[in-house]
């Protein structure tokens, strides 16, 4: 379709020749030249447009409430999944699950929950949602009862060397991955610091030093193991808990970027992992009113993806924490403003959220920032899902994949319960032979 695009341009651009004079003659050479210049494009190149393309075309297929609703990630109750629960007339489908303690029993219950969600969203020919879940370790270990024992950063960075870190990490990655689990919020890629420690305690690695060294292996080997990793708290915290009060930071520029931007400018790979965005205000970056972190263009656009580089799913920390709704946020303004600020995943901490979706429809039809940052944000959701492997991309076309039969699923979910249970035994001898 470019080529002949190229090509009708080239005829048009003769047509003028024969209608202008000598003087427009040498500006009508220089776009030939631009034209052949972007008809020299590798078989890379191609391919990689034709993809970009393809997105494009499949989310504008998309209805409204559809695209609002890949942008949310919500919870869901229970350890099964039930599909009368759901009124297929009115059920938007959102883009993902947040998980927590609750939804897990054991390895073959997590599989079967997952991939029944999954299976049942391919029947009705709905988007599949991802599945994430905040697996630190330590005080932050939400699949405690499931997986191998998973020490804190803290630990990990004082007692393991880089190899045996790396090998610890890897088993948690293929853990995550053969339950079902699309993305990790981690690693905490703070540096621990006075002003912090009562918030963050073991969650950071520590200093600088130790932050920049093991949280890129913590995020290699999610990569590696098919996991999506989320670094967060972007910029950072102090010692107020965000799910209580609003935290407010009132270090100098000098200080903000050389102890809270520095571990997020130094990470590696930040094309391919996401960055969540924490309530917390820097008091001193704004010449007017100070805004949380998640609700700021000038923090999440302008120095996240612009100045530091971050080109992987932005989420936001969860819209309905008391940092918020406490200080003049309530639960639209804050979505809002945040789908303004640049943020691409709207964490939720409840499972209903049809209503926010009417209400921001309104605001996609009326305003015209807001659309173009819903459908920005949906490509880069719809791009991820394909990476892995919840979209399909075949023959230049973004699908939906099959459902499963029955038998199909069940075969699945014992592959899977049985590839789980082979790492988790190697994980569990790991753990215990370095911490008894």
């Amino acid at each position: 379709m470019k080529k002949n695009i190229l090509i009708a341009f080239s005829f048009v651009l003769i047509l003028m020749l024969c209608f202008v004079g000598c003087s427009k003659k040498s500006e009508i050479e220089d776009l030939e030249v631009q034209v052949d210049e972007v008809v020299e494009l590798s078989p890379e190149e191609i391919a990689l447009e034709k993809y970009k393309f393809a997105i494009d075309e499949y989310v504008n297929s998309l209805s409204i409430e559809e695209k609002i609703g890949q942008m949310f990630l919500v919870t869901i109750g229970g350890t099964e999944f039930y599909d009368s629960y759901y009124d297929l007339e009115s059920f938007i489908a959102p883009g993902g699950y947040l998980l927590f303690a609750y939804n897990f029993n054991d390895g073959f219950q997590t599989i079967k929950f997952t991939s029944d969600i999954e299976n049942w969203y391919a029947k009705n020919n709905l988007i599949k949602p991802y599945f994430s879940v905040d697996q630190e370790g330590g005080l932050v270990n939400r699949l405690r009862t499931v997986s191998a024992p998973l020490p804190s950063a803290f630990s990990v960075a004082k007692f393991l060397s880089n190899d045996k870190a790396k090998t610890l990490y890897d088993f948690a990655g293929k853990q995550i991955s053969e339950l079902g689990i699309h993305v990790n919020l981690g690693p905490v890629v703070e540096v621990l610091t006075d002003e912090n420690a009562a918030f963050l305690d073991t969650r950071s690695f520590g200093d600088m030093e130790k932050v920049l060294e093991y949280s890129d292996i913590f995020v290699d080997s999610m990569l590696e193991n098919g996991v999506y990793p989320v670094v967060k708290h972007f910029p950072g915290n102090n010692a107020d808990d965000p799910h209580y009060g609003l935290p407010v930071i009132d270090f100098d520029y000098e200080k903000i970027e050389s102890l809270l931007f520095k571990p997020f400018i130094e990470l590696q790979k930040k094309d391919e992992v996401g960055v969540l965005v924490a309530h917390s205000v820097l008091s001193n970056m704004f010449a007017e009113e100070a805004i949380p972190a998640c609700l700021s263009k000038e923090i999440v656009t302008d120095v996240l993806k612009n100045q530091i580089g971050f080109n992987g799913l932005v989420f936001s920390d969860d819209l309905l924490m008391s940092a918020l709704q406490n200080n003049g946020y309530d639960s639209i303004s804050a979505i809002s403003m945040a789908i303004k600020a640049g943020i691409n995943v709207l964490m939720i901490s409840q499972k209903e959220y049809l209503s926010f979706i009417d209400e921001i429809k309104v605001l996609y039809e009326t305003d015209e920032e807001i659309k173009a940052r819903v459908d920005e944000s949906v490509k880069k959701i719809i791009d991820f899902k394909i990476n892995y492997g919840l979209i399909e991309y075949v023959d230049e076309k973004v699908s939906l994949p099959k459902a499963f039969s029955n038998e199909e699923l069940l075969e699945y979910q014992n592959e899977k319960n049985k590839a789980f249970v082979e790492v988790y035994e190697k994980a569990d001898e790991f753990y215990h032979t370095y911490w008894g």
